[in-house]
């Protein structure tokens, strides 16, 4: 191999390296955001079988950024479930929950592949490294 073609090789594999690398990064942003929205629906499963406990009397709805609302519940038994595109459906709480559940699940899935996927990518990373003897 002459030298040309031994510093294009090269050139080709720190490209790679790189495109790796912002993989990794996306990869880790996605990653985060899926915990977070694991979190965020927990807080809500859990919010839904507090619901359980609910008498009647007055409680504090939040309204965002630490703000809230003195409130009645006017049904803890039925809730208003978001199913997409804006749309919302009414489910019982154990229907809610499960729900919740089964969104919780399938992010743990994707959490579970793009685990996976930083695994493959780092090995490769390795081996590009070991190929150019860094």
């Amino acid at each position: 191999m002459t030298d040309e073609e031994k510093q294009k090789e090269f050139q080709k594999k720190m490209i790679e390296m790189k495109m790796i690398e912002n993989g990794l990064h996306a990869l880790r942003e996605k990653e985060g955001e899926l915990v977070r929205v694991i979190e965020d629906l927990n807080r809500t499963k859990e919010a839904i079988e507090a619901l359980e406990n609910y008498n009647g009397d007055g409680t504090l709805i939040p309204l965002g950024s630490g703000n809230f609302v003195q409130g009645k519940i006017e049904d803890a038994n039925n809730i208003l479930v978001g199913v997409g595109a804006g749309v919302a459906v009414k489910k019982s709480r154990s229907e809610a929950i499960e729900h919740v559940q089964v969104r919780i699940n399938e992010i743990e899935s994707s959490l579970k592949a793009i685990a996976k996927q930083n695994e493959e990518m780092v090995n490769k990373m390795i081996s590009l490294r070991e190929e150019l003897g860094a």
